[in-house]
């Protein structure tokens, strides 16, 4: 079998994030947040995220996001069909 597990964390920090624009097709989003952990060995925890978005029908887009935080990052590509 498998096994599965999960983090209970309690932390709380600020968060924002900003999206734009540039033109009717073409969009970006950018998000960032960092977290105080008081119970935790590594007392604080960070995390930045970035999409880029173009669509380049109403029913087809290509997305390009990144993710960078204390531990990791990691970056994804992605084709999206509409319906």
């Amino acid at each position: 079998g498998s096994e599965m597990c999960i983090r209970d964390r309690l932390g709380i920090g600020p968060a924002a994030g900003l999206r734009i624009r540039w033109t009717p097709r073409l969009v970006s989003l950018f998000t960032g947040a960092w977290h105080w952990l008081p119970d935790q060995p590594s007392f604080a925890e960070w995390l930045a995220e970035g999409t880029l978005r173009w669509a380049f029908s109403d029913d087809m887009a290509v997305s390009l996001e990144g993710q960078i935080n204390n531990q990791e990052r990691e970056t994804r590509g992605s084709w999206m069909v509409y319906f």
